[in-house]
């Protein structure tokens, strides 16, 4: 209970500080009122929240919580002061909500009979509309249903329903690739439709096709997945009835690698081979932008991004003279950072907040001996990625022999681990020395990744590399760095045995100028078993794409690869087989462990 009352204090004063220093905001917008034939609508718009709801940064200290200048509570501000200034607004997600905090995953798996933090908020801010992003597959199936049963509960005095819009997520037992009737999966609408002082809108949701290649069936059971331009064309004449048509979609705007991903970011196909589209808010890549795009009449067609994390708002006003069809825009990004907390929100998401922290994030599961250093990722072997890659090769495979039982193939850890820097920074003490809480696993792995073990050839290693090789930069000194945002995609390849020695100032495809394995030279067609993340296996961050093209052949989620998975080991649960549950497990496992440099790769 003294803990309890303890965090409660520090999130209420942090709270009030924070609203105390910061300034008036951006002020109130002016949006002209509707003047005879003239009606202004206003559309806003998030995205990829990613579970930021409370002004936290998870990475920090627990007694800093309240004072981070992002936050799902500094958005209902803002909301709440453009509808005080327009009744004619509209307000919609485009997914991406639910996963990225301890918060939200902390009540997806262990408190599920509670209302779901991020539903809540929709509904308290009396949300139109929720486009579902690929992460709100992450969990499985049981647990977005619920979710979504949350959301689209029946009103109530303090909330109110919001819909649910993925025209192109149809019901599997009737669509297919060679046959449609278009009924959409759980009956959601495929649009919905407002009146504003007598103009009619429609506005559009539609979800990410490409879920199929990121998660493994059950969790997307029942659902068969549609493109968004055939989708858009099944109702285009439809829509023309509709003064205004306005879409929201969780699909990036131009995507750079889509023969290996498919239509993962199509948006400016979508405008551009269609017409009848009038605005498109858009997420997934995690944009900061607005961009006109020209359609397939000519017409110009505002498409907005909404950054991710609560640090942007898409805000769009469109003047409609319902006389001539004329139409003028206003198009905003409103930065979020720092912007006043809406205390009623606060308020109302306060007990989600505490009850995280005291029966999730402080929990101790163990002690490091040392501290874990995370400097120079990319460059030298650390401390911290020699741990990671060790987990990973730890936790894919059948180590107890229960999984299958009577097959030995997946009893055995891989040969070599491949890992992404995937932490939220390059702090020296990324893991401190002393305890050890289960909060601190989300600043050492961001993702909701699941791995496999698979077999790969002497030759795919070494392109691999060399891909990775391409996102080392020079300095003025002539030194090798790797950027902040290149990290995510610069992966590091570590084995007991293997050792590689990059070259940054050799040209592109010769940047690995020694490969060996047990101090022999690594042959093309020698044969490995490697550790890779869900996202790496299905071609994300374009090493597939790059293999390909430089004299391999290796599919996408090609099953015959395949010697395990930990998503497939049930019997865990499926948050068992995640990244961070194979971190916190291997650490209560240890009980304690000791920072230690095992890797011999270098870069000259």
């Amino acid at each position: 209970m003294q803990v309890r009352k303890r965090v409660l204090s520090l999130l209420l004063s942090a709270l009030m500080v924070v609203t105390a220093a910061v300034p008036g905001g951006l002020g109130t917008l002016q949006v002209q009122a509707a003047e005879g034939d003239v009606v202004s609508v206003e559309f806003l718009a998030t995205s990829d929240l990613h579970g930021q709801l409370w002004t936290t940064d998870y990475t920090a200290d627990y007694s800093k919580m309240g004072t981070y200048k992002r936050g799902f509570i500094r958005l209902a501000s803002y909301i709440k002061e453009r509808r005080a200034a327009n009744p004619n607004v509209f307000l919609g997600d485009c997914g991406d909500l639910i996963q990225g905090t301890p918060l939200t995953y902390y009540y997806a798996f262990y408190q599920q009979e509670a209302e779901d933090p991020s539903m809540k908020a929709l509904r308290l801010l009396d949300y139109d509309m929720l486009v579902l992003g690929n992460h709100e597959f992450n969990y499985g199936m049981p647990i977005l249903k619920k979710q979504l049963t949350d959301l689209t509960a029946a009103s109530t005095e303090k909330e109110s329903k919001v819909d649910v819009c993925v025209a192109n997520y149809l019901d599997a037992s009737t669509n297919s690739a060679d046959a449609k009737d278009w009924k959409t999966w759980n009956g959601y609408a495929p649009y919905l439709v407002r009146n504003y002082d007598g103009v009619s809108v429609a506005i559009m949701g539609l979800g990410n096709p490409c879920i199929s290649k990121w998660d493994v069936p059950a969790n997307w059971q029942g659902i068969y997945f549609a493109g968004i331009e055939e989708t858009y064309a099944h109702y285009q004449e439809e829509l023309s009835q509709y003064d205004l048509v306005v879409i929201y979609t969780h699909n990036g705007i131009d995507g750079e690698n889509k023969e290996t991903l498919g239509f993962e970011d199509s948006v400016s196909d979508l405008v551009e081979n269609s017409t009848g589209i009038d605005l498109v808010f858009t997420g997934h890549a995690h944009d900061n932008k607005d961009v006109l795009i020209e359609n397939a009449a000519g017409e110009e067609i505002p498409v907005v991004a909404e950054f991710t994390k609560a640090r942007v708002i898409g805000d769009v006003t469109i003047d409609y003279n319902k006389a001539t069809g004329e139409k003028s825009y206003d198009v905003k990004r409103v930065d979020m950072e720092n912007y006043p907390v809406d205390m009623d929100t606060a308020v109302e998401l306060a007990s989600y907040e505490t009850h995280a922290w005291n029966d999730y994030m402080n929990e101790t599961i163990g002690v490091a001996t040392g501290d874990y250093s995370a400097l120079n990722l990319g460059t030298a072997p650390s401390t911290f990625m020699d741990l990671v890659n060790k987990i990973q090769m730890q936790g894919a495979y059948d180590n107890d022999g229960t999984n299958t039982p009577g097959d030995t193939s997946d009893d055995t850890p891989a040969m070599l681990s491949i890992s992404a820097p995937l932490t939220s920074g390059d702090a020296t003490e990324i893991i401190k020395q002393g305890d050890i809480t289960l909060g601190d696993m989300f600043k050492l792995y961001r993702f909701e990744n699941w791995f496999y073990q698979i077999r790969m050839s002497g030759k795919e290693v070494k392109t691999w590399l060399e891909y990775a090789a391409t996102k080392l930069k020079t300095d003025e000194n002539g030194e090798a760095y790797v950027t902040s945002s290149d990290l995510t995609y610069y992966d590091i390849v570590y084995g007991e045995g293997f050792s590689y020695v990059l070259d940054h100032t050799k040209p592109e495809g010769s940047r690995v100028v020694s490969m060996t394995y047990n101090g022999a030279e690594v042959t093309d067609d020698q044969q490995f078993t490697v550790v890779v993340n869900n996202y790496r296996f299905n071609g994300g961050g374009g090493y597939v794409e790059y293999l390909n093209a430089n004299g391999c052949n290796f599919v996408a989620n090609d099953e015959s690869r395949v010697i395990y998975s930990t998503q497939y080991d049930m019997r865990q649960g499926e948050d068992k087989g995640q990244a961070r549950n194979l971190i916190a497990d291997y650490i209560r496992s240890n009980k304690s462990i000791t920072p230690v440099i095992t890797s011999t790769w270098s870069v000259k």
